[in-house]
Order: C-alpha cells, then sequence, then structure tokens
C-alpha cells in the first residue's frame, strides 16, 4: 500500500455522501430518499443494540432533514441471511420502515417479503449472463444457481 500511494499520491476525497442540500433537491424533484444505517454498519456483524442504533438513527435523521417519514430502507451490502435477517428486518419496521431492499437477486413478486425485497443488479458485464438475469426476473425462466 505504501508504494501504491508513493507513486499514485494519497488521494483526496472532499465527500462520499451526499449532502443535506442535495437530498432535499432530489425529493423536490419527486424522489424518494431512504436510510441505510448512520455508518454503513453490517447489522449482521452487530449487536442487536448496535444494530438498532445504527437503525433509528439513520432514519431520525432523514425524517429531521427531509421533514418527512422515512418509509424506505435499504440494508448495507444487503444480502438476506449474511449481512441482515428478519430480527433487523423487525428492527427496521419498529421505525416505521414500510419497505426495505436487499441485494439478493430477483424480482419482486405478491408474496415478496416487503422488509427484505430482492432486486435486479446490474454487475453482470457479459451480455448472455445479463440477458439470463433479465429473464429470471421477469420469470420467463428458472435458473439454479
Amino acid at each position: 500500500m505504501d508504494t501504491i500511494v508513493g507513486l499514485c499520491g494519497d488521494p483526496v476525497v472532499e465527500r462520499c455522501m451526499m449532502t443535506e442540500s442535495q437530498l432535499k433537491n432530489l425529493v423536490s424533484r419527486g424522489h424518494d430518499v431512504g436510510a441505510h444505517t448512520a455508518s454503513h454498519s453490517i447489522l449482521g456483524f452487530q449487536q442487536d443494540a448496535v444494530a438498532e442504533e445504527e437503525i433509528s438513527t439513520s432514519i431520525r435523521y432523514l425524517n429531521d432533514v427531509l421533514g418527512t417519514t422515512t418509509t424506505i430502507f435499504a440494508y448495507p451490502n444487503g444480502w438476506f441471511d449474511r449481512d441482515f435477517s428478519n430480527k433487523h428486518a423487525s428492527m427496521v419496521k419498529k421505525c416505521g420502515v414500510e419497505y426495505a431492499v436487499a441485494t439478493n437477486d430477483g424480482g419482486i413478486v405478491q408474496t415478496s417479503n416487503n422488509l427484505a425485497l430482492p432486486r435486479f443488479m446490474p454487475y453482470r458485464k457479459k451480455i448472455t449472463p445479463f440477458c439470463l438475469s433479465l429473464e429470471k426476473i421477469a420469470g420467463e425462466v428458472t435458473i439454479n444457481e
């Protein structure tokens, strides 16, 4: 790492997260903004009290900044049964969240858990796996992974 920093220099990142002004701008343009924990903490690796505080702090912050009630949450890393579990979904629900998204690949159907919704993750770089994923999400084919 020292060699890389020596060759490239120390990276300067002014800001990684959106500002309050940027968040308000999104909402004013009709977008929904959801919570994501206070410090991007992976809930499954935290004590319950810490996980609950991470969730509630992020929701309170957004409610205060935006003057709205936050009803959407995205789990950090977001893989169900690894990064979060049903107990974390209960914590999220307790804070007033109606919908929470995971990063488990899939489409939403009537029986989907509103507090652990799968998503289509367009990270596939090759066309064949990308198209197969689209078909899988659309329910056209079943792919065993």
